[in-house]
């Protein structure tokens, strides 16, 4: 074929024939493929319109990215990326607390007004986030204190989850006017509260030698009992004791992995082991029948197992609460860590949202309790920590003796008597009729002195070539421990050792007497009960304090005299002193026996603290319900 007849075969235009590779303005299709066109490119990143118009309004929060703050106080920031490489995306609206209060922010807010715990002030706008993106993202939060805001040390982060009102972890930056708080998810709801103090529960360890006075029942509103020990297959050993209690208190058993008849380290066992973690468990429901529920004292946690520990107090917890029971856990001391606290193996933040309380050491040096102590900054960053109504501030209520960092509980007794004992001064002559004798407290240690900043007295002594010093259980001591309950709001009290030996009726009365004032009570020495018995068998008794114990005895007819002294239930000993008749000719009349203190007792200070007084005087046996911490 030419060249001719191939042109004639083709098309040619302008006779009615398409080309296929043009494109027909009158074909509708095209007109779709463009359209679609335009919107992918739209919809499809760098433009992503849709992305774009959603977030109108929406700040991306991005790790080491942006930072949304708002005009009303809030400031959020991502923590870590969000979860599956998403996009979190958030907005804030506020609205005004007055608003809330007097039900002029919407019907959408009614139920939570309502629901609102009488125990809580709203003092911040209620800050409502939207999210877009993954919500499950770990965020901060900073939260602009109020201006209007009571004392710092009772103010919280809530959250409102359209049922009920929970508690926010966070802690308080008076340096920068702000709560901060890291969550593992965005809360819908962020507000700052202002707590008040719910009626205090006041508790102890109790065992079978301890003494349940009248005033301990009467006074605590929760005891538990001891004699269990966590066995090393989880079972539990031993038995809870029988402490013949008659009163009202809530009884919970205390299980403890250390004390006679533990060998081993028990805890590291049944942690790393299944079945025996099951077993404990199981045990631990079984041992809360019959009582308001269990503690757990588990001291010694390797940090490494901080995890595991955690999983079998929440799935403790898990069954207990099945069952109505409660749960308290003794945590670890902590230990300042820079800016923060170190808590070994316990966290302290996931064991409060799964137990009913913790029970939280306080500082085993009596000076920490003065204002502005580490008391103060532990509780402090506690509360920031754990739900305040879950805390049990743990403090010793007994005389505790001093040897470089450690800090041993002693019963009053032997404090007292390793103070010194009853003797009578030597005087150059025969001691006659009408002769005064000097007697005393005679003492190897150091001279009684008052330590205003533990409120108590202390005196020092050697022994071993080691220098001890003994705080003295006084009510000035107790009431500088428990007036931090209500500077923070806590939950209550457990005081270790507070039946133990004697003075136990004297610690009660005494914590019975704080609970009900609302000032401190003086400071002053231990009273010393002087009992002089004459001859003819006649006593006399005088009073001198153990910062002034010198008593001079003068005696009005000759014969035998014992002179003895006690503290409390403690005594001091005593002295005989044979007093001869007078060189007269005529013997003089007979008289009563006397002491008379040679020196007048003297007031001390009245305690100067700056802070709220201390615990309500109303305890309350049962737990009040109130906001559940978040998961």
């Amino acid at each position: 074929m030419d060249d001719r007849s191939r042109r004639a075969d083709m098309p040619q235009e302008g006779r009615g024939t398409s080309d296929p590779r043009r494109l027909n303005p009158s074909n509708p299709l095209l007109y779709v493929a463009i359209a679609l066109l335009v919107v992918a490119v739209l919809l499809l990143p760098p433009i992503s319109l849709v992305t774009r118009l959603q977030e109108r309004g929406f700040t991306r929060l991005e790790p080491a990215g942006a930072r949304l703050t708002s005009p009303d106080g809030l400031s959020l920031a991502a923590a870590s990326p969000a979860p599956n490489g998403g996009n979190l995306a958030v907005k804030v609206s506020a609205v005004p607390p007055q608003a809330f209060q007097e039900g002029q922010a919407g019907g959408a807010w009614d139920s939570a007004r309502q629901a609102l715990p009488s125990y809580l002030t709203l003092k911040s706008p209620l800050y409502e986030i939207t999210t877009q993106g993954p919500a499950e993202a770990k965020v901060q939060l900073s939260v602009a204190i109020p201006k209007d805001a009571g004392a710092l040390q009772t103010l919280d982060l809530y959250t409102w989850d359209g049922a009920a009102w929970h508690w926010l972890p966070g802690h308080v930056d008076q340096a920068q006017g702000v709560i901060t708080s890291e969550v593992d998810r965005v809360p819908g709801v962020v507000a700052v509260m202002q707590s008040s103090l719910l009626p205090v529960v006041t508790s102890t360890e109790a065992g079978v030698d301890e003494s349940l006075t009248d005033g301990a029942e009467a006074t605590l509103n929760e005891v538990y009992p001891l004699g269990l020990r966590l066995g090393q297959d989880g079972a539990l050993e031993g038995q809870v004791e029988d402490i013949a209690w008659t009163g009202k208190a809530n009884l919970l058993p205390m299980v403890r992995n250390y004390g006679q008849g533990v060998t081993g380290d028990t805890l590291t066992a049944v942690l790393t082991d299944q079945t025996s973690r099951q077993r404990q468990i199981a045990a631990l429901a079984q041992a809360a029948t019959g009582y308001t529920g269990i503690v757990l004292d588990y001291q010694g946690l390797d940090p490494s197992l901080r995890d595991a520990y955690t999983s079998l107090v929440r799935d403790a917890a898990t069954a207990l609460h099945a069952q109505g029971f409660q749960i308290g856990i003794v945590v670890g001391p902590a230990v300042r860590s820079g800016a923060t606290w170190n808590t070994g193996g316990y966290d302290w933040r996931a064991l409060g949202a799964a137990a009913d309380f913790l029970l939280i050491p306080g500082p085993d040096e009596p000076v920490a309790y003065d204002v502005d102590g580490a008391a103060s900054d532990l509780l402090s960053w506690a509360v920031g920590e754990v739900d305040r109504r879950k805390i049990m501030f743990l403090v010793s209520a007994s005389s505790l003796d001093q040897a470089g960092a450690i800090f041993a509980p002693v019963t009053d007794e032997t404090a007292l008597r390793s103070f010194g004992q009853v003797a009578s001064e030597p005087i150059s002559s025969t001691v006659t009729v009408g002769t005064p004798v000097p007697v005393t407290i005679k003492s190897q240690a150091s001279q009684l002195v008052f330590d205003e900043a533990a409120m108590t007295y202390r005196y020092d002594y050697e022994s071993g070539g080691q220098r001890h010093t003994v705080w003295l259980s006084t009510p000035s001591a107790l009431a500088q421990r428990l007036r931090w309950v209500g500077v923070y709001n806590l939950r209550g009290v457990a005081l270790r050792d507070l039946l133990r030996g004697t003075g136990a009726a004297a610690r009660v009365a005494a914590l019975a007497q704080i609970l009900k004032s609302a000032q401190l009570p003086p400071a002053s020495a231990p009273a010393v009960v002087w009992t002089i018995r004459d001859p003819s068998g006649r006593v006399v008794t005088q009073t001198t304090t153990l910062d002034n114990s010198r008593l001079d005895v003068s005696a009005g007819e000759p014969g035998a005299y014992s002179v003895g002294a006690a503290i409390g239930d403690t005594t001091l000993g005593q002295v005989s002193i044979q007093v001869a008749a007078a060189a007269t000719a005529t013997p003089a009349a007979t008289e009563t026996p006397t002491g008379t203190p040679t020196n007048t007792p003297k007031p001390t200070a009245t305690p100067r603290p700056t802070n709220t007084p201390g615990p309500s005087p109303t305890p309350a046996p049962t737990n009040t319900a109130g906001p559940t911490s978040p998961p």
